[in-house]
């Protein structure tokens, strides 16, 4: 990648005072926030170009940076998605999770999908780690599952080919990790080619717990 300004949304303070449900309520009166301030970056020129932003939200986050985009006309180039938050979102609030009018280009990760996690696809491009239920370095953990896909983010900017994705054809054979070895191997990555569609499989290594637990404590004091 060039170089490039990261920008990060803490709406820590805000959000420690309520649980869950009236979060998924209130969350949408923070989205107008991180749009305006885009428009306003575009207008005086800082900004030339949506097509030079990249939104990434983990959980509630990726709802978030998803309707940011939504308020943006889906210009943004590119939304990442991190295991987006399925409570509440799977059949409520539709309109107001993570899709493909997000952005010109809209990658998701699934880690924890048991609970957590949407299980269906919402992006041009959906990632299934493990199967998306459970994660090696995890085992039956769907917190850390959850967080994970963080960290698997994390290691493909440190290694661009460190998750090689194969084509799966349907939600059911991502799970069961049943792959179409005929059509081409893709790398999940933050320049994953912008004309990739589909559902692909992910077969991660197992990590050490050292960063999760560090990674959790913070989440924890957020949540």
């Amino acid at each position: 990648m060039t170089d490039s300004n990261v920008v990060l949304v803490d709406w820590s303070d805000w959000a420690m005072q309520m649980d869950y449900g009236n979060l998924v309520i209130q969350f949408p009166t923070v989205v107008p926030h991180l749009a305006d301030w885009l428009n306003g970056l575009h207008d005086r020129e800082i900004i030339k170009t949506f097509s030079d932003i990249i939104l990434i939200g983990h959980s509630l986050g990726a709802h978030l940076v998803g309707n940011a985009g939504h308020r943006l006309n889906g210009t943004v180039s590119r939304i990442i998605a991190l295991d987006p938050a399925q409570p509440n979102f799977r059949i409520d609030h539709k309109n107001e999770r993570v899709d493909v009018n997000s952005g010109r280009f809209v990658m998701v990760l699934h880690t924890s999908t048991l609970l957590f996690g949407l299980r269906e696809p919402v992006g041009h491009v959906d990632f299934y780690f493990n199967g998306a239920q459970f994660q090696p370095t995890c085992a039956v953990d769907t917190t850390c599952g959850h967080l994970m896909s963080i960290i698997y983010m994390m290691d493909s900017l440190k290694n661009s080919t460190a998750f090689p994705a194969s084509r799966c054809c349907t939600v059911d054979d991502c799970e069961k990790k049943i792959v179409d070895l005929e059509k081409p191997t893709v790398y999940m990555n933050m320049n994953t080619p912008i004309s990739t569609r589909g559902l692909y499989s992910i077969l991660p290594g197992r990590k050490n717990l050292t960063f999760y637990m560090r990674l959790l404590g913070y989440t924890l004091k957020m949540i």
